[in-house]
């Protein structure tokens, strides 16, 4: 359908006077006003699209953290929670509760001294803790919240049994697979990548990595 003549001179007319449009809509941003023939939400729309969100700096942030840290680099954890706030977030007193700054320590010292191929019992260990009494207990030493819990679960064989199949859960979402769940009587499957074994195998770990960085001694049990 061919345009009508209203359009294409509405069109020409925008071409030519884009200039003043332009130094119209600045003189407005400036005085908090849009001038005649420009919508008032048009200002606001436009900074909006040309900015990027908080949540898309923070995604942003965090990939390259978790990039950094599978490189080698070392953070410490103000450092780490620096980074993935953005810019300036850690001037001026505190960014974030302490609440949050102990997550982010536990999700970070994690990526640096867990071992885990696929990610999996890396990222589910941290939501273990999230809001836990644990947790809140220990705000000033994060590594104790999760070395308690580690002990919890080596100490309790269905708390290890469950932990296993939240792992395996984990694991299939993001492989997009089904999960071979531990079943009563028979052997792990060999392609199962999280079981009995390795997780505790894995926790022990763990308590064993936090004594060397707390000198503090966490009871352990033979993997």
């Amino acid at each position: 359908m061919a345009p009508c003549i209203g359009t294409i001179s509405y069109i020409a007319g925008i071409r030519t006077g884009g200039a003043e449009q332009s130094e119209r809509a600045s003189h407005a941003g400036r005085r908090g006003y849009a001038p005649p023939g420009l919508p008032p939400q048009g200002l606001g729309l436009a900074r909006k699209d040309n900015s990027m969100s908080d949540d898309d700096k923070r995604s942003k942030a965090e990939a390259e953290l978790e990039r950094e840290i599978r490189q080698g680099r070392k953070f410490t954890a103000n450092e780490a929670i620096g980074r993935m706030l953005g810019p300036g977030a850690m001037k001026g007193g505190s960014a974030v509760s302490k609440v949050q700054a102990a997550e982010i320590e536990i999700d970070t010292w994690l990526r640096s001294n867990l071992l885990d191929s696929t990610g999996a019992l890396q990222a589910l260990l941290p939501r273990q803790l999230k809001g836990s009494m644990l947790l809140l207990n220990n705000l000033d030493q994060p590594l104790r919240a999760l070395a308690d819990y580690c002990q919890r679960v080596l100490a309790s064989d269905d708390r290890l049994e469950e932990l296993v199949r939240q792992a395996d859960v984990e694991w299939g979402r993001r492989m997009d697979e089904r999960p071979y769940f531990n079943k009563d009587g028979s052997p792990p499957h060999p392609d199962d990548p999280y079981t009995n074994d390795s997780v505790r195998t894995a926790l022990n770990r763990v308590l064993r990595r936090i004594s060397e960085v707390t000198g503090e001694q966490f009871r352990s049990t033979k993997p």
